[in-house]
């Protein structure tokens, strides 16, 4: 059925590390969903008793930040 069908979507997600030699550290910066589209990843057709509801779960907005980390 046409109604329980997804359109596809694409999504661009990106990251950088740096890592200094001398030190046992690591920093990163990451962006997920850059160009901040929204997209249905999953879609649930319930029954008769349900009352034939769908219900949809969305992807997540745009989210960025940075990691520091330290390695061995």
């Amino acid at each position: 059925m046409d109604k329980d069908r997804l359109a596809g979507f694409g999504r661009w997600d990106g990251s950088i590390t740096w890592s200094p030699r001398e030190r046992d550290l690591e920093v990163s910066l990451f962006m997920e969903n850059m160009a901040d589209e929204i997209g249905m990843q999953e879609l649930e057709s319930n029954t008769f008793s349900g009352g034939y509801a769908q219900n949809a779960t969305l992807t997540n907005p745009r989210y960025y930040g940075l990691v520091v980390r330290w390695v061995n």
